[in-house]
């Protein structure tokens, strides 16, 4: 007889359902960049203009890069500004073919930044170009 009112006593604990957590919808992931930037800095003991360029959607593994990272785009500035210092770029894995790339130029380049401008456009895809684009 214990066993049966032992029996009784738990089986209402054990039918009384727990209550979940309500489901949350995923959060939807907004792309970083979306649009190509370019910013300088003044480098005053170099007599530099040092730039990061971000592009959004091209620069690596893709139409505009032959081989590897922003070639096209460094190939661009060498035509339209002369030696680049320091040249660095990185893959974003925000979004697909993401750069970002910096770089300086000799503050003797008395074209900059209209030349870096110039290239951005120059090297970006020709059915997505990056215009507009202000240093």
């Amino acid at each position: 007889m214990k066993f049966f009112s032992m029996l009784a006593i738990i089986t209402p604990a054990l039918a009384t359902p727990v209550a979940l957590p309500a489901a949350t919808a995923a959060p939807v992931v907004e792309k970083r960049l979306t649009a190509t930037t370019c910013h300088k800095n003044s480098i005053e003991s170099a007599r530099q203009w040092e730039y990061t360029i971000e592009m959004a959607g091209w620069g690596n593994n893709d139409e505009t890069s032959r081989s590897g990272c922003g070639t096209g785009l460094l190939d661009n500035l060498r035509g339209q500004c002369g030696d680049i210092i320091g040249w660095g770029c990185d893959e974003v894995h925000e979004n697909a073919h993401d750069t970002r790339v910096h770089f300086r130029l000799s503050g003797w380049v008395v074209v900059a930044p209209k030349c870096v401008e110039d290239a951005i456009w120059l090297a970006s895809p020709p059915g997505n170009r990056a215009t507009g684009v202000k240093c």
